[in-house]
């Protein structure tokens, strides 16, 4: 559930499929950490909202508040995840690189107000 909502919010939020992110562009997202709290349970059938907010964006990692709620907005599963932007380095394997700018001013309308963009004052 959480990585269909960070692969929706790449397309539909950032401009970057995961499949253009990879295929095309050689790039990716990987989780460098992820914490997760499920604070209700959810049955088959439920319909949940999900949200996601930036709450820091460094020069290649970025952290993301997630959280679905049910009926009545209560609480289902909240998550923090850090992601970090990377491409192919020496011997094909995967290092940091700065976001691109394109990303990085698409990331910025969906930081939370208490988020530490680096970058912005």
């Amino acid at each position: 559930m959480i990585n269909d909502l960070v692969e929706d919010w790449c397309a539909e939020g950032l401009g970057l499929s995961f499949g253009e992110m990879h295929l095309r562009e050689g790039m990716g997202v990987p989780t460098a950490n992820i914490e997760c709290r499920f604070s209700a349970p959810s049955f088959l059938g439920d319909t949940l909202v999900r949200s996601l907010e930036v709450t820091r964006l460094g020069r290649s990692s970025m952290t993301l508040r997630i959280r679905f709620a049910g009926a009545n907005d209560e609480t289902r599963l909240q998550a923090t995840l850090v992601l970090v932007w990377v491409a192919k380095g020496e011997g094909g394997r995967p290092a940091p690189i700065a976001v691109p700018a394109a990303q990085r001013e698409a990331i910025v309308r969906f930081a939370a107000p208490d988020s530490d963009i680096e970058g912005v004052s």
